[in-house]
């Protein structure tokens, strides 16, 4: 794509397309996989992601031609309007499967604590970006940050989304390891981390409570659980995954899918499903391409002209790794049971938004990488 500068010059607009190509072959692939998952649900899901990953691909689209650093002046008008819709949530939001998170807007339902992932990226890039000191940062740096992620992640426990409650410390810690830090302060970050669990386990309801505890006796008990209990939906998600063996049953072939086996097909286990259908190949190209993706959300980090930039990539490759690893971990019953979904996988319109937001974040600061987004790809840092 050129546009003309002046006589003899042209200006061309530098998109990253191994990141454009791999996002692109994850978000089919997912849509093929919710066309099977939703088969013997409701149809009109497919229609309406489809609707979605338009609107997504378009709102890349645009935070690709904006400079990221234009992000810079307005990440606290973001943060604080988000966190107004995550309280407004809890006060007039709808409820679902024994949880309050969305907010109706007119025919639209948007999931304000999706895009907190995004504001907490914003704000925590924003607070660390500026001076470069030689000395280790101590403790006291850190507490606006953590303080900053504390709230939102106090407000989605409250409806409850423990999943997603997870992901904001995660996603602040992993931004946190790019800066050298005193090794008494993590000590203490520890001890601080270790005094907020019971703190976080008062917050979690019945059902919530009693997945953590059924995955730790799985663990340590030789004992066969109730499969019609609290371990059921992992039980059936292996059994689905396992059954795939090497080449899958094909689309559209999965039983365990297509009885009605595997809970929450659509939103939470969609990774059972392509499993099953797709088997060990179909799995080993589905993590190769997520592996890709956050390996190169890195490179752009490391490549980024300015330290924001940098810290951006690595809040969306974190958010991004976050969610694929605890999902296909309690899919395969490796971790507990939390309701993280899968990135471009899993149904949900604002999951699909918030990912691709993070993704237009990406494109923006790869084209920014060796100067002006128009200057092609030509030259160094």
């Amino acid at each position: 794509m050129t546009s003309g500068t002046g006589p003899g010059r042209t200006r061309r607009i530098v998109l990253d397309l191994p990141l454009v190509f791999a996002v692109a072959c994850i978000a089919v692939l997912g849509l093929l996989n919710l066309r099977s998952a939703v088969s013997v649900v409701n149809l009109t899901f497919y229609e309406t992601q489809l609707k979605w990953f338009a609107a997504g691909g378009t709102a890349a689209l645009v935070v690709w031609l904006v400079d990221h650093r234009v992000f810079l002046r307005y990440t606290w008008v973001a943060y604080a309007v988000v966190v107004l819709l995550l309280v407004l949530v809890l006060v007039v939001g709808r409820q679902a499967n024994q949880a309050q998170r969305w907010l109706n807007l007119g025919p639209i339902g948007l999931q304000p604590s999706e895009f907190m992932k995004i504001a907490i990226i914003l704000a925590v890039a924003r607070l660390f970006h500026g001076e470069v000191r030689p000395e280790p940062r101590t403790l006291k740096d850190f507490l606006l940050p953590a303080a900053l992620t504390a709230v939102p992640t106090a407000l989605v426990l409250k409806q409850p989304d423990l999943g997603t409650a997870l992901i904001y410390p995660l996603i602040f810690l992993s931004m946190a390891m790019l800066l050298r830090v005193r090794a008494r302060s993590v000590l203490f970050a520890g001890l601080g981390i270790a005094v907020t669990v019971p703190i976080a386990w008062s917050f979690l309801h019945g059902y919530q409570k009693e997945r953590v505890v059924t995955f730790f006796a799985s663990l340590f008990s030789k004992e066969q659980l109730d499969v019609q209990d609290a371990a059921w939906q992992t039980t059936q998600s292996k059994i689905a995954v396992g059954s795939g063996h090497i080449f899958g049953k094909g689309f559209l072939h999965g039983t365990q899918n297509q009885l009605g086996f595997v809970p929450f097909q659509h939103t939470d286990f969609p990774f059972a499903v392509w499993g099953e259908e797709h088997g060990f190949v179909g799995v080993a190209l589905l993590i190769a391409l997520y592996l890709f993706v956050v390996l190169w959300a890195l490179r752009i980090a490391s490549r980024a002209r300015d330290r924001f930039g940098a810290l951006v990539a690595v809040g969306v490759a974190a958010m991004i790794f976050w969610h694929v690893a605890i999902n296909m971990g309690m899919v395969l019953g490796l971790l507990p049971v939390v309701g993280v979904t899968l990135p471009l996988f899993s149904y949900g319109g604002s999951s699909v938004l918030a990912n691709l937001l993070g993704v237009g974040l990406l494109l923006s600061i790869s084209a920014r990488r060796t100067g002006s987004p128009w200057e092609g790809l030509g030259g160094r840092r």
